[in-house]
């Protein structure tokens, strides 16, 4: 099963899918599927497919062994021949979820926002795909009729409420054909992401979205502070680490006065002071 876009640089280009599945389908493109050992294709016309998508769609027969039938249909128009080469009609990203088709020289935007650095960013990911999306952080997808906020499960919450405002500004400030008053912000969690978004991206790796809710943010921040608290305990109980015992250990004034003797601990030399040479001195 082939998804085939246009234009791509200065021509088309096809993907193969995953498996052969309706969950692919996307209303804005067309598609090739092959039935095992080349028995039969269909080719598949969303109703936002350019003849440039169509004319590709045609051409990719010359790469492989042209199959003895050919079924060509549009979108509403399958035969049940074409349903059960993909393992039946399911869900997919079709025209009725979307208010308006984007035109056909658009192309999707992804772009990082996190504050790892201390503040908030927001930058464009050139070329994207499915492994750009940082579980640690929040991603905005323009997929033209909608503007995604995809929150990571590892995200934090300033991060949440900077996607968003990031989302809003960023719409604001769009100046292609749409209107900006029909253009949808959604909030889409890590993991349960709509057909609509998958499409977005040249190919979906269910393994990958699958092993971002693998991993339960609760436990992550459980086990930070468990050791955290381990490291307090640590220093609380000897806090020389690796350095001599001052409690143990004496040196003179005279030896530590400008200088560290071996194993000494730079940031408490007076520890390691007799108690009485400590009171004379400070």
């Amino acid at each position: 099963m082939f998804r085939v876009q246009a234009p791509f640089g200065g021509s088309a280009r096809s993907i193969e899918q995953n498996s052969r599945s309706s969950e692919y389908l996307n209303s804005g493109d067309a598609f090739v599927v092959f039935t095992p050992a080349f028995e039969s294709a269909f080719v598949w016309h969303g109703p936002g497919a350019n003849d440039e998508e169509k004319t590709a769609a045609q051409q990719l027969f010359n790469l492989f062994q042209r199959p003895a039938a050919i079924e060509t249909c549009d979108e509403g128009q399958e035969s049940e021949a074409f349903w059960a080469s993909i393992g039946g009609k399911g869900e997919y990203s079709h025209v009725k979820d979307s208010n308006m088709l984007p035109p056909g020289d658009f192309e999707p935007r992804l772009f990082a926002v996190s504050n790892t650095s201390g503040y908030m960013w927001m930058k464009e990911v050139p070329q994207f795909q499915q492994e750009d999306l940082i579980n640690d952080d929040c991603m905005i997808l323009d997929a033209f009729s909608t503007v995604y906020v995809w929150v990571g499960s590892l995200s934090n919450k300033f991060e949440r409420k900077g996607a968003l405002a990031r989302a809003e500004k960023y719409l604001e400030g769009v100046t292609d054909s749409r209107d900006k008053s029909q253009v949808v912000i959604d909030e889409v969690e890590a993991g349960h992401e709509p057909p609509a978004f998958k499409v977005q991206f040249v190919q979906w790796e269910p393994e990958i979205a699958d092993a971002w809710l693998a991993v339960d943010p609760r436990e992550i921040q459980k086990k930070t502070e468990e050791v955290k608290q381990a490291a307090a305990a640590s220093a609380a109980a000897n806090p020389y680490g690796k350095y001599l015992n001052g409690d143990e250990t004496k040196f003179t004034y005279e030896q530590l006065k400008g200088q560290f003797p071996d194993g000494v601990k730079p940031d408490c030399k007076e520890k390691y002071l007799s108690d009485a040479e400590f009171e004379q001195i400070f």
